[in-house]
């Protein structure tokens, strides 16, 4: 692996060593439609991020890897854990643009509204559904502390709350 390979745990990247056609070829594979980046050698397709993984710690891991800030091509080593498939759910992205995970924004009869929704152990829970967007998050914030999920993921609810609070009350909950 390391005769393939280097890696830069600040920028994520992963970098051949072998020469390609008389000259030094820099990063190593593409990003796939999954938004991760995959590597071919020796004839086998590899998720960069397992790669990464078996580089710095010498094993590849039983669970699946996460991508704590949830961007798949981004495999910086600080950005990198080891994670159940029910964690790794739990961080993944609902359909939808809005800043919190579990939190989109749907339409019922033309008017907007949100959903607070939660995976865990895959099964998906829909929690509430409002036209207010804080509340919606308050309510995903207290299944996540409810199922005890914290150590799962930087809870992105808990930060848009605390930010929320903060502004109008100049205190962190």
């Amino acid at each position: 692996m390391r005769s393939l390979f280097d890696y830069n745990p600040d920028t994520g990247l992963l970098l051949w060593k072998i020469r390609s056609h008389g000259r030094r070829a820099d990063r190593a594979g593409s990003r796939g439609t999954s938004g991760y980046i995959k590597v071919e050698t020796g004839g086998k397709i590899f998720l960069s991020h397992r790669l990464i993984w078996l580089w710095n710690f010498g094993y590849f891991p039983e669970n699946e890897i996460d991508h704590i800030n949830g961007d798949g091509s981004d495999n910086r080593l600080s950005n990198l854990r080891e994670a159940t498939r029910s964690c790794n759910l739990f961080n993944r992205k609902y359909k939808g643009k809005e800043e919190v995970t579990g939190v989109c924004k749907s339409y019922r009869k033309g008017e907007r509204v949100y959903i607070a929704a939660i995976c865990k152990d895959g099964n998906s829970t829909w929690l509430h559904e409002s036209s207010d967007y804080v509340e919606a998050v308050a309510y995903r914030l207290a299944a996540e502390q409810c199922l005890e999920l914290g150590s799962c993921v930087k809870s992105a609810a808990k930060d848009y709350i605390n930010s929320y609070v903060n502004q109008i009350y100049k205190k962190e909950i």
